[in-house]
C-alpha cells in the first residue's frame, strides 16, 4: 500500500460508507487505494459532495496533458459530448500510476455525471462482494452485478446516488451522478459507453 496517496474522490469515500463493506463493515481507504475492510463501531458520515470537483487533490488539464499524467490511456465514453472539466491527481507528489483521472460531464440526457479513472489496486473479488449487501447488518442502497455488453463483470448500486463500478485491463473505472438526475440505467449506458472506449484504446489497431 502506498500510504502518502492522496482520497482520490470525496464521493468515493461517500459510496464505500453506504456500502458498509455489509455485514457492520466499513471500508477503509489508504489513499488512492481501497483496503480491506474493516470493524467499525460508528455510522459512517456522508460528506458532502461537490460535483464540480471530482478529485480532492485534483488540477485541471487538457485532454493531451491528461494523457501524458498518467500511466494509462485515459476512456472518454462516446455519445456524451466532451467533458465539462478534466481533473488529474496533482503530479508534483504522486507518481503517474498513481494518479487519477476525474472528467464531469454535463449531458443534456444525463444531467451531470463523473467518470473516474485510475490503476487498480482493487481485486475483483472486493468489488464483487459489495453486491452482497446486507440490509440488516447496516448496508445502505441497493448494490448489484452487471454484465457490461462485452461481458465485463460490474458492481452497480442505487442510493444517494446511482453508478457502476468496473475493472478492465489493471483500471478501476467509477460511473456515478445524482439520483435526482441520474438514473442506474443511465449509469450503465455511460459504463458501458465508456467500456467501449477503454477497448478500443486498448487494441492493437488503435495505436
Amino acid at each position: 500500500m502506498n500510504d502518502h496517496r492522496h482520497a482520490r474522490t470525496l464521493l468515493l469515500l461517500f459510496l464505500l460508507g453506504l456500502a458498509s463493506a455489509c455485514g457492520g463493515l466499513n471500508p477503509q481507504r489508504t489513499g488512492d487505494t481501497i483496503a480491506s475492510p474493516q470493524p467499525t463501531g460508528t455510522p459512517f458520515d456522508h460528506p458532502p459532495v461537490d460535483w464540480d470537483r471530482p478529485l480532492i487533490d485534483g488540477v485541471q488539464v487538457s485532454m493531451n496533458a491528461a494523457a501524458n499524467d498518467l500511466s494509462f490511456t485515459p476512456a472518454y465514453p462516446g455519445g456524451v459530448g466532451a467533458p465539462s472539466k478534466i481533473e488529474v491527481s496533482d503530479p508534483s507528489g504522486l507518481e503517474p500510476n498513481q494518479r487519477a483521472l476525474g472528467l464531469v460531464y454535463q449531458d443534456p440526457s444525463y444531467g451531470r455525471f463523473w467518470v473516474i479513472e485510475e490503476v487498480s489496486e482493487t481485486t475483483e473479488s472486493w468489488l464483487k462482494g459489495l453486491a452482497s449487501c446486507d440490509h440488516s447488518s447496516g448496508c445502505e442502497g441497493s448494490w448489484s452485478l452487471v454484465t457490461l455488453k462485452d461481458g465485463t463483470t460490474a458492481v452497480d448500486f442505487a442510493g444517494s446516488t446511482n453508478g457502476v463500478l468496473w475493472l478492465y485491463n489493471g483500471v478501476r473505472y467509477d460511473v456515478f451522478g445524482p439520483p435526482a438526475t441520474f438514473s442506474t440505467d443511465d449509469a450503465l449506458a455511460v459504463a458501458n459507453a465508456t467500456e467501449a472506449a477503454a477497448a478500443s484504446s486498448s487494441s492493437p489497431s488503435s495505436g
